[in-house]
């Protein structure tokens, strides 16, 4: 009876981690598609710094080493606001919203439905840059996208990646804390009660790190206030940590 006893236990545990899981999709299923413009025109300067300033990070990393006919995959997208020179990306994310709309405003060339707790539905080696911006603090295991980054790229092709630079007190934490405060305890937003689903915390120490285990070798680094900023380059001699 005890070991049916455990079983039950990890059942249910399964069961509540499984719910959670389909509350959290759900909710940023939920997030208006304009959701990332509306934010750089938020009445909160500092808001619209933060997605400004990622963004910019982004446009600075690609156009540096950019060339006609390379392929940009946006891995967790959202709508990929930051390509306001309308390059040619593939999009990747699970709110359909986001990716009509940036289809719509010419952010997005392509767009794939799909949810990142699963690999990509892509070709090996097949884009030349992968931007995975402000996604790894959502995942359970923001190491195992990175692997999928690297599967993904060409030979020496380039992620880039922003993160919060969220280390204790840092001011991004507090921020963060305040803004999920007021907009989702104060004004009900239930995305920002459960503090947009962030889960990760990374400084640029733990990025770097993840970055450098599964395959890459750092090229930049744009480091700022309250985020970081990498673009780091896929090794062909390194060995990969395969996970």
């Amino acid at each position: 009876m005890k070991n049916l006893k455990k079983f039950s236990e990890l059942e249910l545990a399964n069961s509540n981690k499984m719910a959670d899981d389909k509350k959290e999709y759900l909710e940023y299923e939920s997030v208006p598609a304009d959701f990332y413009d509306n934010e750089l025109k938020n009445a909160n300067p500092l808001t619209r710094y933060y997605h400004d300033n990622r963004y910019e990070k982004i446009r600075k990393f690609i156009s540096a080493r950019y060339k006609n006919g390379n392929r940009i995959l946006d891995i967790g997208s959202g709508s990929s606001s930051w390509n306001t020179s309308k390059l040619p990306v593939t999009a990747v994310d699970v709110n359909e919203g986001m990716l009509n709309y940036g289809q719509e405003k010419g952010y997005i060339k392509d767009a794939i439905v799909h949810d990142l707790k699963s690999k990509l539905p892509l070709g090996d080696k097949s884009f030349d840059f992968a931007v995975i911006s402000e996604v790894l603090e959502h995942l359970e295991d923001p190491a195992k996208e990175i692997g999928e980054a690297f599967r993904v790229l060409k030979e020496g092709g380039f992620l880039i990646i922003t993160v919060p630079l969220d280390t204790p007190l840092s001011p991004w934490q507090v921020l963060f804390e305040i803004g999920c405060f007021i907009r989702g305890d104060l004004l009900g937003n239930q995305y920002f009660k459960n503090r947009c689903g962030h889960i990760q915390h990374f400084s640029v120490e733990s990025i770097s790190g993840i970055l450098e285990k599964n395959g890459f070798v750092i090229v930049e680094k744009n480091i700022g206030l309250l985020n970081i900023g990498i673009i780091a380059q896929r090794s062909e001699n390194r060995k990969v940590k395969r996970r």
